[in-house]
This record gives structure tokens, sequence and C-alpha cells, in this order.
């Protein structure tokens, strides 16, 4: 008898690849990169106690495309300052569907990282 832990193992949906895996093709956030670039830019509102102490550096946010295109298991991969970190977990939370990872025709999964430079002037 077929149990739906047996359909959760023969779908894959569990498995998460990395964009280093052979994919046929990797996620892209809808437009491309300069997209991705220019939403950020617009979403990314710098925190006021960042502001007061002059932040800057680089803030490298880890997350999961999913098959449907949202994003989850968004995390810090290289912390900048705690206000920074949120917001820029905020944005990346909210940000569209991207165009899914495909491997062997469908799609996958696929762990991804954005660096993200922070200049306060």
């Amino acid at each position: 008898m077929l149990r739906k832990e047996h359909l959760i193992l023969q779908d894959n949906s569990g498995i998460i690849y990395t964009e280093k895996d052979s994919l046929d093709k990797r996620p892209e956030f809808p437009g491309g990169h300069r997209a991705m670039l220019k939403f950020l830019g617009d979403k990314f509102r710098v925190p006021e106690d960042a502001k007061k102490v002059g932040i800057n550096g680089e803030l490298v946010l880890g997350f999961v495309v999913r098959p449907d295109g949202t994003t989850k298991d968004i995390e810090v991969v290289k912390s900048l300052y705690p206000s920074i970190d949120a917001e820029g977990m905020r944005v990346v939370a909210n940000m569209p569907l991207w165009n899914p990872g495909i491997l062997k025709g469908k799609p996958v999964n696929v762990r991804c990282t954005v660096p993200y430079r922070i200049v306060i002037r």
C-alpha cells in the first residue's frame, strides 16, 4: 500500500539543489540580475540606527527558490548589522515570484545566495 511518505520521496520536492549543481536552468529573478538589483535598491530601507552608526559593508543572504517561484528558508549567510540583516530578510521575503530552477524538465528547489553591498552616506 502506498503511503503519503512514498509519494514525497518519489516527487523529489524535498531535495534542495544549489546554484553549483548541474541544473538545466538556474533560478532567475524576473527580468534578470539587473532587475533584482533594482528591486533591492527600491525596496531596501536603511534602518535609522544603522544610519547613525554609519554601517558600510556586505550583507549576504541565502534562500531557497521553490518550484512555484516563491522564496523560503531565508537566512543571513554573512551578517553586517542586526537591523540591516533584518531589513534584507524582509526584502527577500517580499520578492516577486522567481523563474524556478529546472532539472530534467521539472522545476526544483534551489538554494541561492545574494550578496548585497551597503554604503551609507
